[in-house]
Parts: C-alpha cells; sequence; structure tokens
C-alpha cells in the first residue's frame, strides 16, 4: 500500500539532553534584604525603648555650683519573636526512577522545585509583612505603621511626578523617626513606568559630573542603582501564578511585590539597638534532609527552617501602593 504523505516514514527524534523548556521565578529578594538575627530560643522577647525619652526636650541642664545635677531616665517594654516551622518535601519512588528518561533530570528538577517552592512562600511572606497594617488584614510578625501609605493623584505610568511621592514617603518616616528610609523596592513594571516617565527621564538627562547622559542606555537596568539616596532593588522576575498546577500555562504571572514601591530603612548589619524596620530572627537556618523508606520504596528530599520575621520599626517603612495603573 503506497501513500503519498512525505512524513509517514520520519522518524522522530531522541529526547534531547541539553535543552528543556521551563519556566521559573527568578529575581528574588528577600534573602538578601532582611538582617538576620541567630537566636538559640524559638521564642523569647527583646527590649523596646520609647522614642520619647530619647528625643524629649529637656529642661535647662545649667547646674550652679554645690547644686546637684538633673537626672534623667527612661522606661522600656518588651515585645516577643517566636521562631515557627517552614517545611517542604518532594519524593521520588524507585518506579518513577526506573521509568523516567536521563533526560528529565528527575531527581534534580525535583530539588530545584522544592528550593523553588520555599523561595516563593518566604518572598510572599515577607513582600506581605512589609505592607501598611490593615491592607492585608491580620498578619503573623505584624505589619508597618498603619498610616505610612498613601496612592498617587496621579499614576507614575500617566506621567504622574515620581519625585513628589518619594519625598512624601521621606519626610513621613523622618518625621516619626529621625531617620530617612536607605532602600527602596520598586517592582519591574514599575520600574520600567518610572523609567519611561517624562518628569523622571528629565532627571537622567546628565550624570553626577554634568556630562549628557541617554537615559535608554543606563546598562543592564531600566533606573539608577540610586534614587533620592535610597539603595535601589528591582525584583525583577518575582512572580508568581494565580491558581495552582492545574492553573493554564498561558495564564497571566502577577508580581509577588504588586505595583507599589516601600520605601525602608534597613540596617545591614543587624547592630544592637538600631530600629531596622524589618528583621529576621532565626532559630534554624534552611537544612536540606534526605531518607528513604523501603515499603513504599520512596526517597524523599525535605528542605526546613525555623524562622521569624518581627518588625521591629514599623514607623521606618512607607509604601506607596499602586503607583502605576
Amino acid at each position: 500500500m503506497s501513500t503519498n504523505n512525505p512524513r509517514a516514514l520520519q522518524v522522530y527524534d531522541p529526547v534531547l539532553s541539553n535543552l528543556a523548556r521551563s519556566y521559573r521565578p527568578d529575581g528574588l529578594i528577600a534573602r538578601s534584604l532582611l538582617p538576620s538575627f541567630p537566636v538559640k530560643t524559638l521564642s523569647a522577647q527583646y527590649p523596646t525603648f520609647p522614642k520619647a525619652y530619647w528625643f524629649q526636650r529637656l529642661a535647662d541642664n545649667k547646674v550652679t555650683d554645690r547644686t546637684p545635677s538633673k537626672e534623667v531616665d527612661f522606661i522600656w517594654s518588651t515585645e516577643n519573636f517566636l521562631c515557627e516551622e517552614y517545611a517542604l518535601k518532594a519524593s521520588i519512588s524507585e518506579l518513577e526512577k526506573l521509568q523516567a528518561i536521563p533526560q528529565l533530570q528527575l531527581e534534580r528538577n525535583k530539588t530545584e522545585h522544592l528550593t523553588n517552592q520555599m523561595e516563593l512562600s518566604y518572598e510572599i511572606r515577607v513582600a506581605d509583612i512589609l505592607m501598611p497594617a490593615g491592607t492585608l488584614g491580620t498578619l503573623e510578625g505584624g505589619q508597618l505603621t498603619a498610616g505610612n501609605t498613601h496612592t498617587p493623584g496621579t499614576a507614575w505610568d500617566n506621567n504622574g511626578n515620581p519625585e513628589t511621592d518619594l519625598k512624601q514617603a521621606a519626610i513621613a518616616c523622618y518625621r516619626l523617626t529621625g531617620k530617612r528610609p536607605n532602600t527602596v523596592i520598586i517592582p519591574f513594571e514599575v520600574a520600567y513606568a518610572l523609567a519611561v516617565n517624562t518628569t523622571f527621564r528629565a532627571l537622567l538627562r546628565y550624570d553626577a559630573t554634568g556630562k549628557p547622559l541617554n537615559a535608554i542606555e543606563v546598562g543592564d537596568q531600566v533606573i539608577p542603582n540610586t534614587i533620592h539616596g535610597m539603595r535601589v532593588i528591582v525584583p525583577e522576575g518575582a512572580q508568581t501564578i494565580a491558581g495552582n498546577e492545574a492553573a493554564a500555562d498561558s495564564a497571566a504571572l502577577t508580581e509577588i511585590w504588586g505595583k507599589h514601591v516601600r520605601c525602608l530603612w534597613v540596617d545591614p548589619s543587624a547592630r544592637w539597638g538600631m530600629p531596622s524596620v524589618c528583621y529576621r530572627v532565626e532559630h534554624t537556618p534552611k537544612r536540606v534532609t534526605k531518607w528513604s523508606t523501603v515499603d513504599p520504596d520512596v526517597d524523599y528530599v525535605r528542605e526546613k527552617e525555623r524562622f521569624d520575621i518581627i518588625t521591629p520599626a514599623p514607623d521606618l517603612g512607607y509604601v506607596i501602593q499602586s503607583v502605576i495603573s
């Protein structure tokens, strides 16, 4: 029997070992953002000092001969932390290992998927905590000060004035704490809107030496490293998908950090007494455990960690919400 189909006798190529498609989240920042305090107990207290006792305007401290000096003092209270356990595991059965083609790299991909899910969970948790109280309901660990937020009168992608909004954020923190934010988190879509905002682009016409600068040629990023003295962090690729593994492959991704700009004061050295907006209190660093069972024949790998995320200085964070449409 003859056929006119020229592909009928062709054989499909074998599965390539050096090529695959696997979209994965990238640019996660939470691990590197928060200073970390190692602790030996799962829960404890830490002292907090009311700022009124440190900023108070005292009476005249001038004394005369043979008169006692005036005495100053302060009060303090405590807040709690509680490190809880977070863990996920993945498994591979003996039959899966026998049937899986080598090109699938089953064990490697299962382990990477496990790590990816742990990191996504942590990123989402930190992003949610770094929002003003009441905007996302009640979260464990507390949130930023409720009043430290505003929405631009004109969206940045509609040529609003970013400088006005950034100034409002910095001044709000300064008036509450005497410190201004030193870090600003700008999600990628927001950063791109900022880069093409004509008001903001006008500021990029010249470099620090006065030399004309082409704003389109700023390098491998869309905005500068520093804005208004704040270190710029752009979590490019920090996205998630609405739904679970049943979501269609064509489903749109959403930014974990939303369409909000977070202005924060973060102390990178985690010094005692420094009121960083947010800390990671770590009891057990992330660790990997592997084990096997014989009935059923399954290999397991697990990642777990114990920590708490606290906001000892919620006044040092400010969120400019919904800056783009």
